[in-house]
């Protein structure tokens, strides 16, 4: 359990053993001294009634089926925006004993009635960093009626897929902002990566991860492994343990590098110059160094962040 962070707003509404309205204060987590006392008569049984949305601005009314009848059976709370704002509404409920003291003080022990979610995704086995990707969340819903007598939502409306939000990019491991899920118990739900780039990498193709389930009121964390293949992608590169290699020396051009032979030598190169001397086809012999055409050390490729990678010139 946590403390309820300081400045957050919340409502606590007091209801007779008969379950008629009494009376309800609003507060402010660290200023409750600022709102005059709840006097009850002595000798009878309550019912105490908290909730917040967390919330340091926004705290909803009550409505009642009947506002000239008062019970705590018809009293709902309704609640907008839960998936777009993370609206994270969360309810206490106590039936006391008679209470026959000067003074009674009552610790609430608040519960969320949403799902919470954490995405993470490790990519720390590829060697590359990920950019922060785009994806979001099925079955959830925007707005929530809630009955006061149980916590139980009567209703859920106006579904959305939100943006999850990932705080940082270009990490081996990106882990998202906790974010509020409005669904019924053990409804399936799906996250969709619909873009995710590792290293050079971009995958074109959206990920689903679906038949995921979530209990009200329980907060998970959904972590996601890139784990590398080994594959030979063509004729000139493999990917070995999430890094791609050139399966030939440069300057070589065999179209079946695993045979041995002189098409798969490649070629001779002098320091700081890409064009070969000598290529593996050649008779043997020596050509002396040529300076036409040298130029600053680089990478042989010219591009090495999007071709396979090859040795330094």
């Amino acid at each position: 359990n946590r403390p309820v962070p300081n400045r957050v707003r919340y409502k606590m509404t007091v209801f007779n053993a008969d379950g008629t309205y009494n009376t309800e204060r609003n507060y402010i987590v660290g200023s409750e001294g600022t709102t005059a006392e709840i006097l009850l008569d002595r000798g009878n049984r309550y019912t105490f009634i908290v909730y917040s949305v967390g919330s340091e601005t926004v705290l909803p009314d009550i409505t009642f089926t009947n506002p000239a009848n008062r019970t705590l059976e018809t009293a709902t709370v309704a609640v907008t925006n839960v998936a777009t704002s993370n609206i994270d509404l969360m309810y206490y409920k106590w039936d006391s004993p008679i209470i026959d003291v000067p003074q009674y003080e009552i610790n609430a022990t608040l519960k969320h009635v949403f799902s919470r979610l954490t995405v993470s995704i490790d990519a720390s086995a590829t060697g590359y960093t990920l950019e922060r990707p785009s994806s979001s969340f099925s079955q959830n819903y925007n707005n929530a009626v809630l009955k006061l007598s149980d916590a139980s939502i009567l209703s859920r409306t106006n579904a959305v897929t939100p943006n999850i939000n990932y705080p940082s990019t270009n990490q081996l491991t990106l882990v998202s902002s906790p974010f509020i899920i409005n669904a019924a118990n053990n409804i399936t739900s799906t996250l969709t990566i619909s873009t995710l780039k590792i290293g050079e990498i971009s995958n074109s193709n959206p990920i689903v991860v679906s038949g995921l389930r979530v209990v009200p009121g329980t907060s998970y964390t959904l972590k996601l492994t890139v784990v590398p293949e080994d594959a030979i992608l063509n004729a000139n590169a493999v990917r070995i343990g999430g890094q791609v290699w050139q399966r030939l020396n440069i300057g070589a051009n065999s179209a079946t590098p695993e045979n041995y032979g002189q098409s798969t030598f490649g070629g001779y190169y002098q320091y700081g110059y890409n064009q070969y001397i000598y290529t593996g086809t050649m008779t043997a012999g020596q050509r002396e160094f040529n300076g036409t055409g040298r130029t600053e050390v680089a990478f042989w490729n010219g591009n090495p962040a999007a071709i396979e990678i090859r040795d330094l010139a």
